[in-house]
């Protein structure tokens, strides 16, 4: 599973290529970091519906139960990453007329999940979990990365109608998801700042590194129906999310060094060049801002879907595919599931 949070970093920051000819300024950066904020917080509400998403209507009541595992993406605008990847000048040209530019960049999101059928009346809830332990090992990607997610949710499924010849089984249901997340990127410009060259100084802000931070919390309704064909069984439904909190934010870090020994400046050293540039009548660089914090958050706000898909039936196995489309931003998510169910 983490795995797939990689693609987080590699589609959306590192797979870019054509770093500039001329580093960005850390203003350009802290307006880039926004923008990306703003993208990321808006799509995270949609991103945490993916899981539960079983084939079944309702998987029948006590003792029917079910494990497995689901993988999926929901897509981030290109239009808003694009807008913050100019302003660091990486190309993007490559992306441009290819599905990346017209559905979105992926955003990917996985979960354990486990269902089981209810007592007496007809109905199924289920619950699903997924994390990475802070001390996970992520040299294998990029050396110094570390990263954390953590995802939880539930939901319970009321069947109003029973499968009938070709009369599908219908639920409907409610259920709450909560997921966090952090990245931790060291070194995303790839070499260091030029600031000025002061004094008996030539200063250069470090490669900064880049923490990224996430959090949502989503309440969902939603109605399926479902037609079990032995071998088959697909699948419709819609469903009405709100989001109750959805916030993305986090920071750029560096420091400031004299480049010709690479050590960072110290206050006896900052006081020196301000009062060369005050002796020479110049305006000193300003060596306090050494790091970026930002954090948008969406207002709670609704969020429509349309979703439908196939599960292939072998005894207990089902494997199960499903596409949504969210109306409010037109644009597609999807999952696959693996999973057995008595």
């Amino acid at each position: 599973m983490h795995k797939l949070f990689i693609i987080i970093i590699l589609l959306i920051i590192l797979i870019f290529p054509g770093m500039a000819q001329e580093v960005p300024t850390f203003d350009d950066l802290e307006e880039s970091f926004t923008k990306f904020s703003e993208g990321i917080a808006s799509s995270l509400p949609y991103n945490a519906l993916i899981g539960l998403n079983w084939s079944d209507a309702h998987i029948k009541n006590f003792p029917h139960f079910g494990l497995g595992v689901t993988i999926g993406t929901t897509l981030i605008p290109f239009g808003i990453l694009e807008d913050s990847l100019t302003l660091l000048d990486f190309d993007v040209s490559p992306w441009k007329g290819t599905g990346i530019e017209e559905y979105g960049v992926p955003f990917p999101a996985a979960a354990l999940e486990a269902r089981i059928g209810g007592f007496f009346l007809p109905f199924d809830f289920g619950f699903k979990f997924g994390f990475i332990p802070e001390d996970f090992d992520f040299s294998f990607a990029s050396d110094g990365l570390v990263m954390n997610y953590f995802l939880i949710g539930g939901d319970i499924r009321f069947r109003v109608i029973k499968q009938w010849f070709m009369i599908p089984c219908i639920s409907i249901g409610t259920g709450i998801t909560y997921m966090n997340g952090s990245i931790d990127i060291p070194g995303i410009l790839g070499e260091n700042m030029v600031l000025a060259d002061a004094y008996t100084y030539s200063l250069e802000m470090q490669d900064p590194a880049l923490n990224f931070n996430w959090e949502t919390l989503v309440a969902d309704i939603k109605a399926q129906a479902s037609w079990d064909l032995f071998l088959f069984t697909p699948y419709i439904g819609a469903g009405a999310s709100y989001s109750l909190t959805a916030r993305a934010g986090g920071g750029i870090k560096t420091e400031i060094i004299d480049a010709a020994t690479g050590n960072p400046i110290t206050q006896a050293d900052i006081d020196a060049i301000i009062a060369y540039y005050d002796f020479i009548g110049e305006t000193p660089p300003d060596l306090s801002d050494t790091q970026i914090l930002v954090s948008s958050e969406t207002k709670p706000a609704w969020a429509f879907r349309v979703f439908g898909g196939i599960s292939l039936n072998f005894f207990i196995l089902r494997l199960d595919t499903m596409i949504m489309y969210n109306i409010i931003n037109q644009k597609f998510g999807g999952s696959i599931n693996a999973r057995i169910q008595f």
